[in-house]
């Protein structure tokens, strides 16, 4: 290339050639373009879906402690085995927790 009075010059390569080597160029941007478009929008919905599958998983956590403390006061009588099995693994796990923690303080003493 060639550069003359401000102008880019290009050596063995006529102005027809040129021009399509641009359009060739300006092609290819717009397609380029349009497909970080389309990445970015997809990267936005991905952040949207993770945000809603957080609050989700929340609802379904704070549901189940609903459900536990239902089922644990008498205000709610679930006869579901697997629920069953839930709440007194829930209980067991709670009263492990319980000795872990107690046995901690009695190390500090």
């Amino acid at each position: 290339a060639i550069l003359k009075e401000g102008k880019v010059i290009l050596k063995g390569i006529n102005m027809k050639d040129s021009n399509q080597w641009k359009n060739k160029f300006q092609d290819l941007m717009q397609v380029c373009q349009g497909e970080l478009k389309k990445t970015a929008e997809i990267g936005k919905k991905m952040i949207t879906a993770g945000q809603s599958n957080a609050e989700l998983e929340e609802s379904y956590v704070e549901l189940g402690k609903l459900a536990f403390n239902s089922m644990s006061n008498g205000d709610l009588k679930w006869e579901n085995l697997k629920a069953q099995a839930h709440l007194e693994k829930i209980n067991k796990l709670k009263a492990q927790l319980e000795d872990i923690e107690q046995e901690v303080q009695d190390i500090k003493k």
